[in-house]
């Protein structure tokens, strides 16, 4: 994966004549002006708090994602990485602005983060639940075949997007060492996301997923998290004392 720096604002060369400007730019901030008619793309957002305030950013990419996940989970310090995030795609204000920004209110990164993750294919409300032997109806039969293997089969679900389900055998040990390999040594966390999820997925198969990846990178993270309650972890267990 190429996780060189993407820094706002990039944008492809300028193919336009010298010295018109397009419509639709009329009326928004220089930067942001000069970032469309080069051919770049982007979104606003918009303070509810705020009639009068109004950022913008360049869509993020998977290697921002890359970067971000690398610096929160290995490197401990999330709040810095949702702030260079922010910073890393801002067209207007510029980052130097957003820096300031960020000091005088620092939860204002994660609000910008939630939008990230997003357009990266995250944020979304999915639920894990192992398929029962006797549940044969309805199923892909990728997934039949699977339970008739004697695998331990799971089925991760977006109630929010269709319906849409995924199927994935239940990651054994091998699978964790591969990950912990990968996102530790290696340090590539996101990687070691997408080949978790590629290996262990029945429907859709690796491939497809890997595929979709590419558009919606966030959506690896979102699943291992799946997963990773297949394999025992984020229990968030109720502790009493006695």
């Amino acid at each position: 994966m190429n996780e060189s720096r993407n820094t706002a604002p990039a944008a492809p060369p300028d193919t336009g004549v010298a010295g018109t400007k397009a419509p639709e730019a009329e009326g928004l901030p220089p930067a942001v002006a000069e970032f469309k008619e080069a051919g770049g793309k982007g979104f606003s957002l918009n303070d509810p708090f705020d009639e009068n305030e109004t950022f913008y950013f360049r869509n993020p990419t998977k290697a921002d994602l890359a970067l971000y996940v690398k610096a929160a989970g290995l490197r401990q310090k999330p709040k810095g990485a949702m702030e260079r995030f922010a910073c890393d795609c801002a067209i207007h204000p510029g980052p130097e602005e957003l820096k300031a920004r960020f000091k005088a209110a620092p939860a204002l990164a994660a609000s910008f983060q939630e939008e990230f993750m997003k357009r990266l294919g995250g944020s979304r409300f999915l639920t894990c639940e192992e398929v029962k032997r006797g549940e044969r109806d309805g199923l892909p039969d990728q997934v039949n075949k699977a339970l008739d293997s004697g695998k331990r089969v799971f089925r991760i679900a977006d109630d929010f997007e269709d319906e849409e389900e995924f199927y994935f055998r239940r990651p054994g040990n091998k699978d964790q060492e591969s990950f912990q390999t990968t996102a530790q040594i290696r340090q590539k966390p996101l990687v070691a996301m997408e080949r978790i999820s590629r290996d262990c997925a029945i429907h859709p198969d690796g491939k497809a997923l890997i595929k979709r990846y590419q558009d919606q990178p966030a959506l690896a993270m979102e699943i291992h998290e799946q997963l990773n309650k297949a394999m025992g972890g984020g229990r968030g267990f109720d502790a009493q004392d006695f």
